[in-house]
């Protein structure tokens, strides 16, 4: 296996709630690269699930190898900061 050089985790000024469980994100969060509308995971379980389902649902047999290359290429960690009231008055 090659080594990949992880990319740095971006910082999202906002509120996202999880796509899965619709808790408020948080820092170490997951969202989607691709596709529309971009969904947000609170954190690596939820996203693995949410994948699991669609992988069961197109009767795909889903394993840590699978989930390796999906959360390679389809998510991004990010850090979601909550805006803080100040922020937003000025």
């Amino acid at each position: 296996m090659q080594y990949k050089p992880q990319s740095p985790i971006k910082k999202v000024h906002s509120i996202k709630r999880c796509h899965r469980c619709q808790m408020i994100c948080h820092e170490g969060s997951y969202r989607t690269r691709l596709g529309r509308p971009t969904l947000y995971f609170c954190n690596e379980s939820c996203a693995k699930f949410h994948f699991w389902e669609k992988a069961i649902d197109n009767d795909i047999n889903f394993d840590d190898y699978i989930w390796e290359g999906i959360k390679s290429s389809e998510l991004e960690r990010v850090d979601l900061i909550t805006p803080s009231f100040e922020q937003k008055r000025a």
